[in-house]
This record gives C-alpha cells, structure tokens and sequence, in this order.
C-alpha cells in the first residue's frame, strides 16, 4: 500500500499532483484500489466525483471510503457516495460564499485587502496630482523614473501600467475623495 498526499490543496478541484499521479497508476493496472479517509479528501465536485466512479468503472479499479465505511462498487455505496459529494460541494460552495460576504464587509469597514502597501502615500499623492494635471501614465512613469523615486518593489523604473495600478489602489481613491471633499 502506498500513501499520497497533497497536503495543502484543496480537494475542490482534481487537479492535484499526488491524485493525478495516484489515478495514473491505477488507470494502467499498478494498483486496483483508491483508498481515502473521506469522500471530501478526494472530491468536492459532485461531477468530477462521478467522474472518478465512471473511470474507475470503466478502467477497473476500485474507489474505497474509510470514513463512513463505504465501497462504491456496492449500489447502495455508490448512492450513499454521491449524497456525502453532493454534501461536499454544498458545504464548498457555502465557505466560498462567506469568504466572499466577509471580504466585502471588511471592503465596506475600510480594511484594506491583499498585498500590503509598499509605496508611501506622498507618492500616491503626487501621481494622482499629476494625473489630475492632465500628465499621461507615460508622462508620470518617465518623471518619477528620472527624480530617482523607487517603485515600491525597489526598482528604479516606473511603467506606464504601474501607474495605472497605483491609480486605481485604495490609497488613491482615499486621496482622490479627501481631495473631493476639501473646501475649494
């Protein structure tokens, strides 16, 4: 017997390396059965899970689950194995939801998301001022590249769509609206 792991990945999709690697072999007869723990260890896909059953059918090997206790080769197994992957995906499609109603409500908090902010903000505040003068992302990209500022990498040449993603960060949209609603 011969354990695979992916650690780390998720079983939403099949396209992980020990699975591919695992259902090779038992595609060509190296081994007869695949065992795992439970049904979402390997499938959360109610479709890539009667897939596996099809092309294990199909191609003579056997899918096992441990936990509950189940052989798909038996009919009542098989039912129960696609109730337990329907149970899957819903609760996949459940967690993908409110990750997303979360990120959205901390969106809506202010709290910034994603890759912490590197530039500081009197750079941001000196592109959207250019940008406000009427100067081109060709324009500003070459002027910070010749004052010698550092793109917030720690390169020393801004491009055109750099400027065009500091443009459109958070940070700029604070200055642009602060800007918005100062007195004039």
């Amino acid at each position: 017997m011969e354990v695979v792991v992916d650690s780390g990945l998720s079983a939403k999709s099949l396209d992980r390396p020990g699975l591919q690697g695992a259902l090779r072999r038992l595609d060509i007869g190296e081994a007869d059965t695949l065992m795992a723990l439970r049904l979402d260890r390997v499938s959360r896909s109610v479709a890539d899970f009667a897939g596996l059953l099809a092309r294990a059918r199909k191609r003579g090997w056997r899918l096992v689950l441990l936990s509950p206790n189940l052989d798909t080769e038996d009919a009542a197994g098989k039912f129960t194995a696609h109730v337990l992957a329907a149970a899957a995906e819903y609760e996949r499609d459940l967690i993908s939801l409110r990750t997303k109603e979360g990120m959205a409500q901390r969106r809506s908090e202010g709290v910034h998301l994603g890759r912490p902010r590197q530039l500081p903000e009197s750079i941001v505040a000196r592109i959207v001022r250019e940008r406000s003068d009427g100067r081109t992302l060709r324009q500003i990209a070459a002027n910070l590249t010749a004052d010698r500022v550092a793109t917030a990498r720690g390169g020393a040449v801004w491009s055109p769509s750099t400027i065009q993603g500091v443009l459109a960060s958070t940070t700029a949209n604070e200055l642009r609206t602060r800007d918005a609603d100062r007195p004039h």
